[in-house]
């Protein structure tokens, strides 16, 4: 073993580390600050800690759940500091010279690649304490919620109509089409079921299938990064997600009272006038119109232009209407339109505009809200931005406000459900 293993794996006082002190290691190695590039240096530390640790645990040794949540936690950290390192190309060439492009996309490649090593490490953990006899069933999971939009999750359910009243519109409960037959009406339930899944058990899902595919010796950064979105999420929703009723703390700031709320509310989507405006509204309807296969996760407020590409070839129909939605532009629909989600989409989109500023192009080189707004289509770090938070619970359809402590502890200042939820969470955070 070369000298630089050794060090891996002993202590300062020459102590043989443990498991659970590799993973401490590890964390204190992988957390640097999310502006300093992730050197060659750094990865290959990481990569010696990780294999020290691999060692011990074929060895027979046992991990803390304190330890494994730590791991956990060092994962969705790099993960996220390679999806929010994301190299921004300008219309007309790269944004940086040559050689800084390639530091950065190196930078990158280490991040992906130390997350990646971490999830076949956390596999290996599952493949021994659980095997892999409930893979196809995760699989079959995993498929259904990458299929499916985020709309179908936020969108209200329908009040059925009796039997009085009639079905003139040809819609029921569920919201199915007219002329629906039984086995079809019996297919959307099946999906809103499925979408009605905790992150937390997508993560168990994203896991499984992982531990499953060990033996194939071929990595799969799609379903990494699939099982620490997950898992991230699980862990915001067990901080901020404490009931599932509306609180909203006594302090919160609404702004000027003497300023009606519609008039604050309709400045909001002014905002979002202009071109650039009219960008963001458009792929911001997209981004909860179209399945999660095609959208992806991004940094900033626009779509990729291989998102954008498939879009375009795949769906037609909700490439039109986020188009439509946006020529019209955002005053004009938060004034007369009555779709929910076109509306909701108009508010982001303002609040986009008056929350990404700096440098000479925001929109399309910076964290999209300044990393203050949290939503399943967007990973950003957060790094550097101050005041109120707003994150988005899609299951339980909640916008919760929140702020962070010193010491990196939430406060929710409100957790309020559906559209309404999100204009009063909206004003809040911009007057804050």
């Amino acid at each position: 073993m070369s000298e630089a293993s050794c060090s891996s794996t002993k202590s300062a006082s020459g102590r043989a580390l443990g498991p659970d002190d590799l993973v401490t290691k590890l964390n204190q190695r992988a957390n640097v600050t999310p502006d300093t590039p992730f050197s060659l240096t750094s990865h290959l530390s990481a990569g010696r800690t990780l294999l020290a640790l691999r060692d011990a645990l074929l060895a027979g040794k046992e991990l803390s759940k304190r330890s494994k949540l730590t791991l956990i936690c060092t994962g969705i950290a790099l993960r996220r500091r390679h999806a929010a390192s994301e190299v921004v190309v300008d219309a007309d060439g790269p944004s940086a010279d040559a050689a800084v492009l390639q530091d950065q996309e190196t930078s990158r490649a280490l991040l992906l690649e130390s997350a990646q090593l971490i999830f076949t490490l956390l596999c290996m953990i599952e493949r021994r304490e659980n095997g892999d006899s409930s893979a196809e069933e995760a699989r079959e999971v995993v498929d259904h919620i990458s299929g499916l939009c985020l709309w179908d999750v936020l969108k209200p359910p329908r009040r059925k109509r009796s039997r009085d009243e009639g079905c003139a519109d040809g819609e029921d409960e569920g919201g199915g089409e007219e002329g629906e037959g039984e086995e079809a009406a019996s297919d959307r339930a099946s999906w809103r079921a499925v979408m009605r899944i905790d992150v937390s058990e997508v993560a168990q899902h994203a896991l499984r299938i992982g531990a499953a595919r060990l033996t194939e010796r071929q990595d799969d950064p799609v379903l990494m990064a699939l099982y620490f979105r997950s898992a991230a999420a699980s862990m915001a929703a067990a901080m901020l997600l404490k009931s599932h009723t509306d609180f909203v703390s006594l302090g919160l700031n609404h702004g000027d009272m003497t300023v009606s709320r519609e008039k604050k509310l309709l400045a909001i989507a002014q905002a979002a006038e202009s071109e650039m405006g009219q960008s963001i509204l458009r792929d911001l309807v997209l981004s909860f119109l179209l399945p999660a296969s095609v959208i992806g996760v991004r940094r900033g407020l626009l779509l990729s232009r291989a998102a954008s590409t498939e879009a375009g070839v795949d769906h037609p129909v909700a490439v039109a209407r986020a188009h439509d939605t946006a020529m019209a532009g955002a005053e004009f629909i938060w004034a007369n339109g009555t779709d929910e989600l076109e509306r909701m989409c108009c508010l982001l989109a303002g609040v986009a505009i008056l929350t990404t500023k700096g440098g000479d192009d925001p929109i399309r080189k910076l964290e999209a809200f300044g990393g203050r707004v949290a939503l399943p289509f967007l990973e950003t770090t957060g790094a550097g931005s101050t005041g109120m938070r707003l994150a988005l619970m899609p299951n339980p359809r909640r916008w919760i406000l929140y702020k962070l402590s010193a010491k990196g502890q939430p406060k929710v200042l409100s957790s309020l459900a559906n559209f309404h939820g999100l204009c009063e969470s909206v004003l809040a955070l911009v007057v804050s």
